[in-house]
């Protein structure tokens, strides 16, 4: 949801002590955004995922983007988008180092086991 994208971003904001008015002063939506200047959530702790929710509304937002490209101009700068790239690598290193198997890597049942249980 929407509302939980921007409030993770609040959270992040907030921890990181960064202006509302600095990082959203080039947000279109900025003037009719209800949620801007609006307070985060005072007892959340930031968290990774608050980091995958920003990063997954992102995804979202280029997704719109291709589809419907009049409707949903691009407005990431390259910095952005250059940011996005480096914490996903980061977060693909830190997820081979803790050796959590990926979902391609979890044996599948066949169909006669899959029906047992």
């Amino acid at each position: 949801a929407p509302k939980r994208i921007i409030y993770a971003a609040k959270a992040l904001r907030k921890h990181l002590s960064l202006a509302e008015t600095q990082t959203c002063r080039g947000c279109t939506k900025r003037q009719r955004c209800r949620f801007f200047k609006a307070p985060a959530h005072e007892n959340e702790q930031p968290a990774v995922h608050h980091v995958a929710r920003v990063v997954f509304g992102m995804a979202q937002y280029a997704r719109a983007h291709l589809q419907q490209p009049g409707a949903y101009p691009l407005s990431f700068s390259a910095e952005e988008l250059a940011a996005a790239r480096t914490l996903m690598r980061a977060i693909e290193a830190s997820l081979e180092e803790s050796q959590v198997p990926f979902l391609k890597d979890i044996e599948v049942a066949d169909q006669d086991a899959a029906r047992e249980i």
